[in-house]
């Protein structure tokens, strides 16, 4: 069995989070050689001010500064 647990910022789509969950799943399916059933994904979401870099809280306006904007990449939403 796998089991990837991915943290997030708070705010992105169920769209998005649903196609985190099937693409990680993939991955690991081809590079684990295992079966979809073997594979658990968990995601965390960071509440807004919860988390810090260089010592600072991290409020959601910044974090997209820190993070880049989640809307401009692929699986951002």
């Amino acid at each position: 069995m796998a089991i990837v647990d991915l943290t997030i910022i708070e705010g992105r789509s169920q769209e998005t989070k649903d196609e985190l969950i099937r693409r990680l799943t993939e991955v690991l399916v081809t590079t684990l050689d295992a079966r979809p059933e073997q594979v658990r994904v968990v995601i965390r979401e960071v509440r807004n001010g919860a988390y810090g870099v260089a010592g600072k809280a991290v409020y959601l306006p910044d974090a997209r500064a820190v993070i880049g904007d989640p809307a401009s990449s692929s699986l951002g939403g």
